[in-house]
């Protein structure tokens, strides 16, 4: 039985935040990783550090600490981070109302959203399709990374610090207590922090139930490079992405704009869609996504889904080449209430995980708060929490 301080199980974004945060704080961390690496949600997303979906409030401010680590870790292992900033386009009177709600709304932070023309719009990113446009609601502190790039270099920083050793192909089968039981070996961990992304499920079967947990599928895809040194600028989404995040739940239209979407994107409500766009330093777009819950993973992913995705976008952006490189499906746990889950299993284990489609965004802020033992007063994460079903997301 080898003797270990902290162990962290999940090799994911989560994971990995948690061992940054760890070793910052000068823990000796073994990270256990089933793969050569992250392999799931975290590499299979846009990249997105996204601090405007998040409401007002503690959330909020996860997310913006969170990008503050994200710069830190760009420049501790090497990878960009383009702090570039969102527009969430606005072609109809209801969605112009609930930008403005948001503006009007959201005015604590130093570098607040402001509402543009859509000749502003225009002139901050070639890609906005001026065709019916009204107004863009511009959001200066999102920011994106390359997923892949990013977590392999803080893979390889980790791997490289002598307070770190990851046990890369090692899956823990158990937990018990403070041992952890892989197909190899037996360790005994001071501290255990399990991180194991949408396998929450198969890892803590009732907490999964009584938090109301729900997985979810995603239809991604990404196109060549695009000609020309073409920049996106801004990251992009439009008025279907008013009706996902919990920032804009709130606002007084959301039902009309809700009811709106149902009689003009009929085959994108069904497939839960609202498409953002992304642009990473090798030029290429990523572009996506569907939401699908599902109590099993279907392997099956359907041509008229990505289809929609694509309809969607032609009709919010004009993107000079939209052929695509790749396609392929994301999968994440998602909490009744959307909020992350922070759960002590017992005295020597710490479940973090449910992060949702909101892992890149929340992952560093989180990690950071659970490690320092700083997670406000008001934000209640325990998977307890629950005492009545939670609705969902319109």
């Amino acid at each position: 039985m080898q003797q270990i301080e902290t162990a962290v199980i999940g090799g994911g974004i989560a994971g990995l935040a948690l061992s940054l945060a760890l070793v910052r704080k000068g823990h000796k961390v073994t990270l256990f990783e089933a793969n050569g690496g992250a392999y799931q949600a975290s590499v299979r997303n846009f990249g997105l550090i996204w601090p405007s979906g998040q409401k007002i409030g503690p959330m909020r401010q996860m997310a913006l600490h969170s990008r503050e680590l994200w710069i830190k870790a760009a420049r501790e292992a090497s990878f960009s981070i383009n702090p570039n900033g969102s527009l969430y386009l606005a072609q109809t009177d209801t969605e112009c109302d609930i930008i403005n709600w948001y503006v009007q709304n959201d005015q604590e932070e130093d570098n607040p959203a402001r509402i543009l023309s859509p000749s502003e719009a225009q002139n901050l990113a070639p890609a906005v399709k001026p065709d019916h446009l009204k107004q863009a609601l511009y959001y200066p502190s999102d920011a994106c990374v390359q997923p892949v790039n990013a977590c392999r270099q803080i893979e390889k920083y980790l791997s490289q610090h002598d307070m770190v050793d990851i046990q890369y192909f090692t899956k823990v089968l158990m937990v018990d207590g403070n041992r952890l039981i892989t197909a190899r070996e037996v360790y005994k961990a001071d501290r255990i922090f399990v991180a194991s992304g949408h396998f929450f499920k198969e890892w803590y079967p009732q907490l999964f139930e009584t938090s109301k947990s729900r997985i979810c599928k995603l239809h991604m895809m990404r196109t060549t490079e695009q000609p020309d040194g073409w920049a996106l600028g801004p990251n992009l989404c439009g008025g279907l992405t008013l009706l996902h995040y919990p920032s804009f739940a709130e606002a007084p239209d959301i039902q009309n704009l809700h009811k709106e979407a149902l009689d003009k994107w009929p085959d994108q409500m069904k497939h839960g869609i609202h498409v953002l766009i992304a642009q990473h330093h090798d030029g290429k777009i990523t572009l996506g996504d569907s939401h699908h819950y599902e109590s099993d993973v279907s392997p099956f992913d359907e041509e008229a889904v990505f289809n929609a995705i694509m309809e969607y976008t032609e009709h919010i952006s004009q993107i000079p080449n939209l052929k695509l490189e790749s396609r392929w499906q994301g999968v994440y746990a998602k909490s009744g209430d959307s909020l992350p889950i922070v759960e002590r299993i017992d005295d020597y284990t710490t479940f973090v995980g449910a992060l949702g489609g909101a892992g890149m965004t929340l992952s560093m802020g989180l990690a950071d708060w659970v490690v320092n033992d700083s997670i406000p007063e008001t934000l209640d994460l325990s998977g307890s929490r629950f005492s009545a079903p939670a609705e969902s997301n319109p």
